[in-house]
Protein backbone atom coordinates (compact mmCIF):
# COMPACT_ATOMS: atom_id res chain seq x y z
CA UNK A 1 0.00 0.00 0.00
CA UNK A 2 1.33 3.42 -0.93
CA UNK A 3 1.55 6.24 1.54
CA UNK A 4 -0.61 9.35 1.01
CA UNK A 5 2.13 11.43 -0.61
CA UNK A 6 2.92 8.69 -3.14
CA UNK A 7 -0.76 8.22 -4.05
CA UNK A 8 -1.15 12.00 -4.49
CA UNK A 9 1.96 12.39 -6.68
CA UNK A 10 1.16 14.03 -10.02
CA UNK A 11 3.83 14.56 -12.66
CA UNK A 12 1.39 16.78 -14.57
CA UNK A 13 0.86 19.10 -11.60
CA UNK A 14 4.60 19.37 -10.98
CA UNK A 15 5.45 20.15 -14.60
CA UNK A 16 2.44 22.43 -15.10
CA UNK A 17 3.51 24.55 -12.13
CA UNK A 18 6.85 25.15 -13.91
CA UNK A 19 5.61 25.36 -17.50
CA UNK A 20 2.20 27.03 -17.83
CA UNK A 21 2.91 28.55 -21.26
CA UNK A 22 3.19 25.23 -23.16
CA UNK A 23 -0.29 23.91 -22.34
CA UNK A 24 -2.55 22.04 -24.74
CA UNK A 25 -5.93 20.31 -24.65
CA UNK A 26 -6.28 17.36 -27.00
CA UNK A 27 -7.70 13.90 -27.54
CA UNK A 28 -6.13 10.47 -27.20
CA UNK A 29 -5.31 10.21 -30.91
CA UNK A 30 -3.04 13.27 -30.80
CA UNK A 31 -1.28 12.12 -27.64
CA UNK A 32 -0.66 8.74 -29.28
CA UNK A 33 0.83 10.52 -32.32
CA UNK A 34 3.13 12.66 -30.15
CA UNK A 35 4.15 9.62 -28.09
CA UNK A 36 5.01 7.64 -31.23
CA UNK A 37 7.05 10.57 -32.50
CA UNK A 38 9.06 10.62 -29.27
CA UNK A 39 9.48 6.83 -29.30
CA UNK A 40 10.80 6.94 -32.89
CA UNK A 41 13.38 9.58 -31.94
CA UNK A 42 14.50 7.50 -28.95
CA UNK A 43 15.06 4.52 -31.25
CA UNK A 44 16.79 6.64 -33.95
CA UNK A 45 19.21 8.16 -31.43
CA UNK A 46 19.85 4.92 -29.55
CA UNK A 47 19.06 6.65 -26.25
CA UNK A 48 20.63 4.77 -23.33
CA UNK A 49 19.22 6.62 -20.31
CA UNK A 50 16.05 5.47 -18.52
CA UNK A 51 12.77 6.31 -20.23
CA UNK A 52 9.70 6.90 -18.04
CA UNK A 53 6.24 6.15 -19.44
CA UNK A 54 2.83 6.56 -17.82
CA UNK A 55 -0.02 4.69 -19.50
CA UNK A 56 -2.88 5.03 -17.01
CA UNK A 57 -3.54 1.26 -17.27
CA UNK A 58 -0.86 -1.36 -17.86
CA UNK A 59 -3.12 -3.20 -20.33
CA UNK A 60 -2.46 -0.31 -22.73
CA UNK A 61 1.14 -1.54 -22.98
CA UNK A 62 0.04 -4.50 -25.11
CA UNK A 63 -0.56 -2.17 -28.08
CA UNK A 64 2.92 -0.65 -27.93
CA UNK A 65 5.00 -3.58 -26.64
CA UNK A 66 6.92 -4.03 -29.93
CA UNK A 67 7.99 -0.39 -29.97
CA UNK A 68 9.22 -0.58 -26.39
CA UNK A 69 11.07 -3.84 -27.02
CA UNK A 70 13.11 -1.85 -29.58
CA UNK A 71 13.66 1.00 -27.13
CA UNK A 72 14.75 -1.50 -24.47
CA UNK A 73 17.57 -2.67 -26.76
CA UNK A 74 19.51 0.38 -25.53
CA UNK A 75 17.57 1.96 -22.64
CA UNK A 76 15.87 0.81 -19.47
CA UNK A 77 12.14 1.56 -19.63
CA UNK A 78 9.87 2.17 -16.65
CA UNK A 79 6.15 1.70 -17.39
CA UNK A 80 3.73 3.03 -14.77
CA UNK A 81 0.02 2.31 -14.71
CA UNK A 82 -2.89 0.72 -12.94
CA UNK A 83 -2.42 -3.05 -12.88
CA UNK A 84 -5.70 -3.93 -14.59
CA UNK A 85 -4.05 -6.63 -16.69
CA UNK A 86 -0.94 -7.09 -18.72
CA UNK A 87 0.93 -9.83 -20.46
CA UNK A 88 4.36 -10.32 -18.96
CA UNK A 89 7.23 -9.06 -21.05
CA UNK A 90 10.35 -11.14 -20.83
CA UNK A 91 12.79 -8.28 -21.06
CA UNK A 92 14.78 -7.24 -17.99
CA UNK A 93 15.11 -3.72 -19.47
CA UNK A 94 11.33 -3.15 -19.23
CA UNK A 95 10.05 -2.73 -15.69
CA UNK A 96 6.48 -2.18 -14.57
CA UNK A 97 5.21 -0.21 -11.60
CA UNK A 98 1.70 -1.28 -10.67
CA UNK A 99 -0.20 1.76 -9.47
CA UNK A 100 -3.19 1.46 -7.20
CA UNK A 101 -6.52 2.55 -8.71
CA UNK A 102 -7.41 6.19 -8.22
CA UNK A 103 -3.89 7.44 -7.58
CA UNK A 104 -3.26 10.65 -9.49
CA UNK A 105 -0.79 9.00 -11.87
CA UNK A 106 -3.52 6.64 -13.13
CA UNK A 107 -5.15 9.70 -14.71
CA UNK A 108 -1.95 10.76 -16.48
CA UNK A 109 -0.26 9.91 -19.76
CA UNK A 110 3.43 10.71 -20.08
CA UNK A 111 6.74 9.94 -21.67
CA UNK A 112 9.88 11.63 -20.38
CA UNK A 113 13.26 11.38 -22.11
CA UNK A 114 16.33 13.23 -20.83
CA UNK A 115 19.47 12.54 -22.85
CA UNK A 116 22.10 15.01 -24.11
CA UNK A 117 21.20 14.32 -27.76
CA UNK A 118 17.41 14.24 -27.28
CA UNK A 119 15.20 15.75 -24.57
CA UNK A 120 11.44 15.64 -24.67
CA UNK A 121 8.53 15.40 -22.27
CA UNK A 122 4.87 14.83 -22.98
CA UNK A 123 2.90 14.99 -19.74
CA UNK A 124 -0.90 15.10 -19.72
CA UNK A 125 -3.82 14.59 -17.36
CA UNK A 126 -7.20 13.23 -18.42
CA UNK A 127 -9.92 15.84 -18.05
CA UNK A 128 -12.88 13.69 -19.12
CA UNK A 129 -14.53 11.10 -16.88
CA UNK A 130 -12.18 8.29 -15.79
CA UNK A 131 -14.64 5.83 -17.35
CA UNK A 132 -14.40 7.46 -20.79
CA UNK A 133 -12.49 5.31 -23.27
CA UNK A 134 -12.49 6.37 -26.94
CA UNK A 135 -13.50 9.95 -26.21
CA UNK A 136 -10.85 10.70 -23.60
CA UNK A 137 -9.54 14.26 -23.58
CA UNK A 138 -6.38 15.55 -21.90
CA UNK A 139 -4.75 18.78 -20.84
CA UNK A 140 -1.01 18.73 -20.85
CA UNK A 141 2.42 20.01 -21.63
CA UNK A 142 4.81 18.98 -24.40
CA UNK A 143 8.26 20.48 -24.17
CA UNK A 144 11.90 20.28 -25.18
CA UNK A 145 12.98 22.93 -22.67
CA UNK A 146 16.05 21.45 -20.90
CA UNK A 147 15.10 22.89 -17.50
CA UNK A 148 11.52 21.61 -17.69
CA UNK A 149 12.73 18.21 -18.89
CA UNK A 150 15.28 17.97 -16.08
CA UNK A 151 12.61 18.90 -13.54
CA UNK A 152 10.11 16.34 -14.89
CA UNK A 153 12.78 13.65 -15.18
CA UNK A 154 14.07 14.14 -11.65
CA UNK A 155 10.51 14.23 -10.29
CA UNK A 156 9.44 10.93 -11.86
CA UNK A 157 12.82 9.32 -11.14
CA UNK A 158 12.46 10.25 -7.46
CA UNK A 159 8.93 8.83 -7.44
CA UNK A 160 10.06 5.57 -9.06
CA UNK A 161 12.96 5.24 -6.62
CA UNK A 162 10.68 5.84 -3.62
CA UNK A 163 8.13 3.40 -5.02
CA UNK A 164 10.80 0.70 -5.39
CA UNK A 165 11.56 1.10 -1.69
CA UNK A 166 7.87 0.83 -0.73
CA UNK A 167 7.23 -2.28 -2.82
Amino acid sequence: MLNDSASQFSLFERLYSQNKSNMFINKTKMLAYWSQSIEKKVIEHGIDTPIYVGLQRLSEFNDIACQYQKIADTAPVWILGEADQTKPVHNPMIRFINLEPFTKLTQEWFIVVNHPCYRRALVARQITSPKARGSRQFEGVITSDPNAIQFAYESIEEYVNSYKHLA
